[in-house]
């Protein structure tokens, strides 16, 4: 569901947000393309972690698999000089690097945003939500083709294997003096000794499936040999195919040897072992199969992802504040006496909502403490707290105290807002002054105006 989905989207970040992490340092968001269980994330990081240039190191990297996606932070190696040395020209030299040994480890990666911690530049919700779509569609066609490739040989293979199963182990069972006549005495229910037509099927329908199937598996298991020497799931999966299939083969070659009696070889009993290829290829087969499952359920999760990063607006209405409104913050600002915080309500409580002069914006343009407008029925571009709101019986901040139960729930009208979108929550939830709204919310019955506390991936 769509909640699920938000907490795989916002993992990333919740793993930044502890105190290892100096959010003045400059970041980058990367795309990870192959990445198929823990073992792959925890490459990858350790990739971006060893990543580091003259000027500037890799602190913290962060990789998650249900979105392909990785979050590094940059901290100079002289930060006392670090303004001067440390541009972004130079965390985007280390994102390149970044992101070309990553993608040397196995791992196709492109740079998603580069930029401060305090600022979110780059790609939109919507190109990134894009590129998601695509790298799901790519992956699920991939194993859907493997799939159905692994299908079209193995099921043959499989029919081929369990039909000559009863007849040929039963009459090489009754063999047991060694010699080629009475070996051809008891295979009379058999074509001739082997190996037989039907060997050399097994072997051509096999080999495309080892080799063209499993190719996905030798290359990760080689990555992960060559870069660690980590053996996960695919040099398992490749270990054991791999094994059968050699088996097969050298049973074929001895059986071949002693058929004709090569090189000395004369030992009849090699002919009741039998052949192993169905083994190698139906365990290629399932394990394809699973890849495809899996990749369908994480599309479902990456579908859930998209339809949320679409419902977050592309532009706001960023009030321009009059002349009079300006005074009376600085006003309000030079009032305050030790961590008291500036009542936004207080200052917009006899403003005229409907009248004031907006501006359209890109939302990556939206900085933190601007003011913005949303009309009844629009979306909320970004996290904030409410301000203001038009309309009759503009809402106050009361004292709770001095509210019996009936003013507490009403006291002159509120501001209703639609947050079903993350919460699930079915009915509009009132909201005063002083309270926070999430972006991607929906405003119900009036003009409101809100002060923006966080933007891009800062926000909930």
């Amino acid at each position: 569901n769509q909640s699920k989905a938000q907490a795989a989207l916002s993992d990333i970040d919740e793993a930044f947000n502890n105190e290892d992490f100096d959010a003045t340092d400059a970041t980058a968001t990367f795309h990870v393309s192959n990445m198929s269980c823990a073992v792959c994330t925890g490459s990858v990081e350790r990739f971006l972690n060893s990543v580091r240039n003259e000027y500037s190191y890799v602190t913290n990297a962060v990789v998650s698999l249900p979105t392909n996606t990785a979050k590094v932070a940059f901290a100079p190696i002289d930060a006392v000089n670090a303004a001067e040395i440390c541009s972004k020209e130079v965390y985007q030299q280390l994102a390149e690097l970044c992101a070309s040994t990553v993608t040397k480890g196995g791992y196709p990666t492109e740079i998603l945003n580069v930029g401060s911690s305090s600022s979110e530049e780059g790609t939109s919700l919507l190109d990134s939500a894009a590129r998601m779509e695509q790298s799901r569609r790519d992956e699920l066609h991939g194993w859907k083709t493997l799939l159905l490739t692994s299908l079209l040989f193995t099921v043959p293979l499989a029919v081929i294997k369990m039909s000559r199963m009863r007849s040929e182990n039963g009459a090489l069972s009754d063999s047991n003096d060694g010699t080629v006549a009475e070996l051809q005495d008891v295979t009379n229910g058999m074509t001739e000794m082997p190996p037989t037509p039907l060997d050399w099927t097994e072997l051509l329908l096999a080999t495309p499936v080892q080799f063209y199937v499993g190719a996905r598996f030798y290359k990760s298991a080689y990555r992960g040999l060559i870069h660690g020497c980590t053996m996960g799931m695919d040099f398992l999966v490749a270990l054991g195919t791999t094994s059968a299939y050699l088996y097969s083969v050298i049973v074929l070659v001895i059986q071949i040897l002693c058929k004709y009696e090569m090189f000395g070889v004369h030992d009849i009993s090699i002919m009741k072992l039998s052949t192993t290829f169905e083994t190698g290829a139906m365990l290629i087969t399932f394990v394809t199969l699973g890849k495809f499952l899996e990749s369908y359920a994480r599309g479902k999760t990456a579908g859930a992802l998209q339809s949320l990063m679409e419902l977050q607006p592309v532009s706001a209405t960023r009030v321009i504040l009059p002349t009079t409104l300006m005074e009376k913050l600085i006003n309000l600002q030079n009032d305050l006496v030790g961590d008291e915080e500036i009542d936004y309500a207080l200052a917009f409580e006899d403003a005229n909502l409907n009248s004031i002069a907006t501006e359209e914006k890109d939302i990556a343009e939206v900085q933190i403490g601007d003011f913005l407008l949303i009309l009844p029925g629009g979306r909320i571009p970004t996290d904030g707290i409410l301000v203001a709101r038009e309309g009759t019986g503009k809402i106050k901040q009361p004292s709770l105290d001095s509210l019996d139960e009936s003013d507490k729930t009403d006291h002159g009208g509120c501001a209703y807002i639609d947050e079903s979108a993350f919460s699930g929550e079915p009915f509009p939830v009132a909201k005063r002054p002083g309270d926070s709204v999430y972006g991607a919310s929906v405003n119900q019955l009036s003009v409101i105006l809100i002060r923006v506390t966080a933007t891009g991936s800062s926000t909930v």
